[in-house]
């Protein structure tokens, strides 16, 4: 895969309690979506197909919106979220039905993003404009690494007497920035607000654990040696969902 675009469309529905979401005070609401969900790295996707491409998945996110509008125009918002994450990459691909193996790392997050942003004039709309965009936490909760070819049969060398756990190759943190701009419309009774979102989020670091090791013996003598390659580039989460 020689172009990888960051910037795929999703439209996802929010409900928010309250009146409409511009106008000034506290707003809560709940939402769940699908999402659109790859790892970026550079390194990987510079390779040639036929050895290494990557691939995205889909995935599913939802949680919990707190919201407070200082005026008609400007507010902020904080999201409590599970997401799930990861992506995957086919090795040997149309060389034949052995070799053309697809692995998914799949990562579950809770995250909290902050976010600052604005909207059009209130007054007497049912429609509303807004953007928001801040920064994100995520705290990965677990991992999972399977490949989904049934002929596909795992391999490891009787000298590795430990393999690290998928939880294990990843940074228990990630950090990202995050946005999201979209319609606000008032729906009866006039307490309940519709949220047509395009948001997306993209991390700020490495996601990959450098010190993630396996542990190897040959010629009598056993040592740790580094899970990923010591010159790989910089692995980070990027989706897009609502």
């Amino acid at each position: 895969m020689k172009h990888l675009s960051l910037a795929v469309i999703f439209l996802s529905l929010c409900l928010f309690g309250g009146t409409l979401q511009a106008q000034q005070g506290w707003k809560v609401g709940a939402f769940a979506l699908p999402q659109f969900v790859f790892l970026y790295n550079l390194d990987d996707v510079e390779l040639e197909p036929e050895v290494y491409s990557p691939e995205a998945l889909w995935g599913m996110a939802g949680g919990l919106v707190l919201g407070y509008n200082f005026n008609d125009y400007l507010g902020f918002r904080i999201n409590g979220i599970y997401s799930q994450q990861g992506g995957a990459y086919v090795e040997g691909r149309g060389l034949d039905l052995v070799t053309d193996t697809r692995f998914v790392h799949r990562l579950e997050y809770l995250k909290v993003p902050v976010m600052l942003g604005f909207n059009t004039n209130p007054t007497n709309r049912k429609v509303q404009f807004s953007m928001y965009a801040g920064m994100q936490v995520g705290f990965l909760s677990n991992a999972y690494l399977y490949n989904d070819n049934p002929l596909y049969t795992l391999t490891i060398s009787e000298e590795i007497s430990r393999f690290p756990t998928g939880k294990e190759l990843y940074n228990s943190i990630d950090y990202s920035v995050v946005g999201e701009m979209g319609l606000d419309i008032q729906l009866p009774p006039d307490n309940f607000v519709l949220n047509l979102r395009l948001r997306g989020d993209y991390s700020i670091q490495n996601i990959e654990n450098e010190d993630a090791t396996f542990r190897i013996t040959q010629s009598g003598q056993t040592r740790n040696e580094p899970y990923w390659p010591w010159a790989r580039g910089l692995t980070r989460n990027a989706d897009t969902f609502g």
